[in-house]
């Protein structure tokens, strides 16, 4: 698994051994299903990602403060989901949007996707606003979800 790097952020593949930290970080929402255990949940969404990497701050890497991850590839179509999460008090700093251009020149040069899609619920104003910042364009709405597309 490949680990990528900025200036600010360390972005390393998630592990099973990090499902403390990953369950709490998404306590806050409804990606928890159920009773799930940490490492339940960990392990559901290793499989779901293509890859998921952990955010950490190159001055702090023995923690992390979110998640970013490249899902649902389609190859036939060249393109892949982005998405991600930030801890509250990590939010509006920039963080993702760094994180994301690591992981879009990763999906570019290494899994040749053509295209990146943003997917998420219309009021979720800070996602679709962060995409939109990196040169996402709106390509759908399906119900309450939007879907936000880049050409790499």
């Amino acid at each position: 698994m490949t680990t990528l790097q900025s200036e600010r952020l360390l972005l390393q593949p998630l592990t099973v051994g990090e499902k403390e930290a990953f369950y709490n970080l998404y306590l806050h929402n409804d990606a928890i299903t159920g009773n799930e255990t940490p490492l339940a949940f960990t392990q559901r969404i290793i499989s779901a990602c293509h890859i998921i990497w952990t955010i950490r701050l190159i001055d702090n890497s023995e923690n992390f403060i979110g998640d970013c991850a490249l899902h649902h590839f389609d190859q036939q179509k060249s393109e892949i989901q982005i998405g991600g999460s930030l801890s509250a008090i990590h939010q509006r700093k920039g963080y993702m949007a760094e994180a994301f251009r690591l992981v879009e020149c990763y999906a570019k040069d290494n899994l040749q996707v053509k295209h990146l899609l943003g997917v998420t619920t219309i009021d979720n104003s800070a996602a679709i606003s962060l995409v939109e910042e990196l040169g996402f364009e709106k390509h759908s709405v399906i119900n309450e979800t939007i879907i936000l597309r880049k050409s790499l």
